[in-house]
C-alpha cells in the first residue's frame, strides 16, 4: 500500500515541478536604458530601469515542454505498474526499477537546470520501488 501512495506522491511532485518550471518566472533581470551611464555612475535615473522576467518556455521555446513531460511519463508508468497491471510481479518490479533508474538518470543529466526540481519525485519513486520490492519478497515467503 505504501508503494502505491509513494508512486502517486512522486507523480504529483513531478506534476508540481513541471508546472512550476513551465509557468513560473524562471529568468529575471534588470536593464538600464539611459544614455551615457556607467556601472559606477551615481546619477542613474530609476525611471529608466526595466525589470523583466521570462518562463522557461518563453526563454527557450516550446521544445522545453518535451523535457518537462519526460518525468511525468516516467512517474505515470510507475503509477500504472503499482496498480497491478497484469504483467507479473517480477516484470512489474523490473519495470519500476528501470523507471526509477531512468528518472534518476534524467535528474543527473539535467541537475544544473531542471533536474534539481525533480529530486523529490525521484526520492518518492525510490521509496515506492523499495517498499514494493520488500512487500513482494515478504509475500513470497
Amino acid at each position: 500500500m505504501l508503494s502505491v501512495v509513494m508512486a502517486w506522491a512522486a507523480h504529483l511532485l513531478a506534476w508540481a515541478a513541471g508546472a512550476w518550471l513551465a509557468f513560473a518566472p524562471f529568468y529575471q533581470g534588470v536593464s538600464y536604458s539611459g544614455e551615457g551611464a556607467t556601472e559606477s555612475s551615481s546619477t542613474l535615473n530609476p525611471e529608466e530601469w526595466t525589470h523583466y522576467s521570462e518562463t522557461l518556455i518563453e526563454a527557450n521555446g516550446l521544445r522545453v515542454a518535451l523535457y518537462l513531460i519526460i518525468p511525468l511519463l516516467l512517474t505515470g508508468i510507475v503509477v500504472l505498474a503499482v496498480h497491478r497491471v497484469n504483467i507479473g510481479n517480477v516484470w512489474r518490479t523490473v519495470l519500476i526499477w528501470v523507471t526509477v533508474a531512468a528518472l534518476f538518470g534524467f535528474g543527473v543529466l539535467t541537475i544544473f537546470s531542471i533536474g534539481i526540481f525533480y529530486l523529490p519525485a525521484v526520492l518518492a519513486l525510490l521509496i515506492a520501488a523499495v517498499t514494493g520490492t520488500v512487500a513482494m519478497r515478504i509475500a513470497r515467503r
